[in-house]
Order: C-alpha cells, then structure tokens, then sequence
C-alpha cells in the first residue's frame, strides 16, 4: 500500500499513469481524495458567516414571537469539509494497453470541496 500526496491538481492523472505504468497489472488505485492543505482561513470565514446568518435568524424569530432577544447564552462550533466529486466531468480511466502499445491519459476532475461550519447558539429572550 503506497499514499502518494499531489499538490498540483494538474498532476494528478500523469502521476496515476506512471505508478499504473510501473506497476502494471499488479498495481491497484484504490481510492483518490482531495483536501485543503490550510483551512485556517476558510473555517474562520465560514464560522463568521454562519454566526451572522444564526444571528439573524435569532433576531428574525423573536421578532416574530413578539419577544427581544437577549444575551447570547450558548454557543458551539461544529466545522465538516466535504468533498463533492464534479460527476459531469468526472472520468478516471486509467487504461495501459500493454498489448496494442495505446495508452488514454487518465484524467481527474477536481470536483469542488465545502467548507462548512454549522454554529449551535442560544439566546436568552425577554
């Protein structure tokens, strides 16, 4: 078993086709993933959005209930990446023809990854 880490996306089917090409019909690409080598950044921005938009929410419900909100009372973070393959793109072909000498390069869509952040909070109302 070998984990292999590309950093150029544009890498990725070339260093496929050369591992299949020294490997040959012993070798078996398991599985490809994909991530963010630094999400710092995106979860603080996303934690920022998604505090805002509850804030709202809470503001738009007590509203709503006839009541004001008051202190904030309770909050939590709960941050999950997921990736999301580009299905309409996506081809991983991985096809060494030994025999006739044709080889089709493999090629690998990126798809698209989600940084999410779901805030748990509670108010006190009045």
């Amino acid at each position: 078993m070998l984990r292999v880490k590309v950093r150029d996306i544009d890498e990725v089917g070339e260093v496929i086709d050369d591992a299949v090409e020294a490997g040959g019909d012993l070798l078996r690409v398991n599985r490809i993933s994909f991530g963010i080598e630094d999400s710092t950044v995106l979860y603080d921005e996303a934690r920022e959005e998604a505090m805002a938009d509850a804030y709202a929410k809470a503001e738009q419900m007590a509203a709503l209930a006839g009541v004001r909100l008051g202190k904030l009372i309770y909050m939590t973070d709960s941050p999950a990446t997921s990736y999301r393959p580009s299905y309409n793109n996506w081809e991983m072909s991985t096809r060494l023809l030994l025999d006739a000498g044709d080889f089709t390069p493999t090629e690998i869509s990126s798809g698209g990854l989600d940084v999410v952040v779901n805030v748990h909070i509670k108010y006190a109302i009045g």
